[in-house]
C-alpha cells in the first residue's frame, strides 16, 4: 500500500470515529455536563498515552525540553478548547450537524493557511468548500437552508465551530514540532492541555453555571 493511500485510510478512519462521538457523546451528556464528561475523559486518555509513549519511545521522551509553554497552550488549544467548545454546543445541538461542522475542518484549515500564507487554495478546494458548505447547510437547517437566515443555527452550533477552529490552530501548531513523533506529541499536548480543563470544569462548578458531576 502507497504512503498516499496509507494516509488517506486513516484520514478516513479519523473521520468515521469523530463523527461517531458525538452520536456517543450526546447521549452520555444527558449523564453528566461536558465539562465534567471532558475532564475526565481526557485524564484517563491522557494518562494512558503517557504510559504508552514511555513504552514505547522511553521516559527520555517525557522530556520537554525547553518547549512546555508552547504544548500547554496548543494542548490547551487542541483539547481544552475544542472538547469544551465542541461538547458544551453539543449540549444544544443535534450530533448530526456538530458532526457535519467537524468535517468542515480540513477546508476551515485551507483558509487559515491562506490567511497565514498568502498561498490561495486551489480552485478544486474552493469546489469541495461550497459543496460541504452546503451539505452543512441541508442538514442543520433540516433540508431548507433558506431558514438558516431566521435562525435555525443556534449558538450550539456556533460553539462547535468554536471547538473546530480551536482544533484547526492545534493542528497548525503541530508543524513546529515535527522532530517529536505523532504519539509523544499528543501524549504531552493532551497532558499539558488536560489542567486547563480541570480548571474550567472548577470554575462553571463553583459559581454555578454547572452542576457538580
Amino acid at each position: 500500500m502507497s504512503r498516499q493511500a496509507v494516509g488517506v485510510t486513516f484520514a478516513t478512519i479519523t473521520a468515521v470515529l469523530w463523527g461517531g462521538q458525538f452520536v456517543v457523546g450526546k447521549s452520555a451528556l444527558e449523564e453528566v455536563h461536558a465539562f465534567a464528561l471532558t475532564t475526565i475523559r481526557y485524564f484517563v486518555a491522557a494518562v494512558l498515552l503517557l504510559v504508552v509513549l514511555a513504552a514505547v519511545e522511553g521516559t527520555r521522551a517525557l522530556r520537554l525540553e525547553g518547549r512546555g509553554w508552547r504544548l500547554v497552550w496548543l494542548g490547551t488549544l487542541g483539547f481544552a478548547g475544542f472538547n469544551l467548545f465542541a461538547y458544551t454546543g453539543l449540549e444544544h445541538a443535534e450530533p448530526q450537524s456538530a458532526a457535519l461542522i467537524v468535517a468542515l475542518g480540513p477546508l476551515l484549515t485551507a483558509l487559515v493557511l491562506w490567511r497565514r500564507t498568502g498561498h490561495r487554495p486551489t480552485a478544486a478546494t474552493f469546489a469541495a468548500l461550497g459543496v460541504a458548505l452546503a451539505g452543512v447547510a441541508l442538514v442543520i437547517s433540516a433540508g431548507h437552508p433558506a431558514t438558516i437566515l431566521e435562525g435555525a443555527i443556534g449558538w450550539g452550533d456556533v460553539l462547535v465551530l468554536a471547538g473546530v477552529l480551536s482544533f484547526v490552530f492545534y493542528t497548525l501548531g503541530a508543524a513546529e514540532f515535527r522532530a517529536l513523533s505523532p504519539l509523544r506529541f499528543t501524549a504531552l499536548t493532551a497532558a499539558l492541555g488536560w489542567p486547563a480543563i480541570a480548571l474550567a470544569t472548577v470554575a462553571v462548578t463553583v459559581t454555578g453555571i454547572e452542576s457538580a458531576p
